[in-house]
């Protein structure tokens, strides 16, 4: 038996058929048998929030990222959550990426371009430093048996413009 994860257990049965109006003739057939967790968890759309306050003076912007609400049908759900720059969606315009540990948590916020983040009480994430601009913000929902919710939620923002000459 193969456990893929604490839900899911594949394993191996063998058949053997034996001809017995030809002595000593059989054929092996192997079953492989497969149960568990295949369905993704399940996003609750409108259950996030993007609260944004610019200074143009300073060129700069705070993003307030609520992490929302994920339910799965037999185990924990984890929500990751991705902003990107220019409302596009590539690994190129990643700025910020925080993932969600084991006790349902963010522990980092890993931030590029200058852009940090930390994780608030309420267990949103808070993005600092982000220069005027379009975002896309994406929410994916995993479970323990790595099936993900392949809708991604997403949202856009904005941030003003920069009134400070560099």
């Amino acid at each position: 038996m193969v456990e893929t994860c604490s839900n899911n257990k594949e394993f191996r049965r063998e058949w053997t058929v034996y001809d017995w109006c030809r002595p000593g003739t059989s054929v092996i057939y192997n079953q492989l048998i497969r149960v568990g967790d295949w369905t993704e968890p399940t996003f609750t759309e409108n259950s996030t929030t993007i609260t944004t306050s610019y200074s143009a003076d300073e060129c700069a912007g705070v993003v307030s990222i609520s992490r929302g609400h994920a339910t799965d049908n037999c185990g924990s759900s984890f929500i990751d959550i991705t902003v990107y720059r220019d409302t596009l969606a590539s690994i190129d315009n990643e700025i910020a990426f925080a993932a969600m540990n084991d006790n349902g948590s963010y522990s980092a916020v890993v931030g590029s371009e200058g852009v940090t983040g930390k994780v608030s009480d309420d267990g949103s994430i808070s993005l600092e430093h982000l220069p005027s601009g379009s975002y896309l913000v994406r929410w994916v929902v995993r479970d323990d048996c790595g099936n993900r919710d392949r809708k991604h939620n997403r949202k856009r923002s904005s941030l003003g413009n920069c009134r400070a000459t560099r």
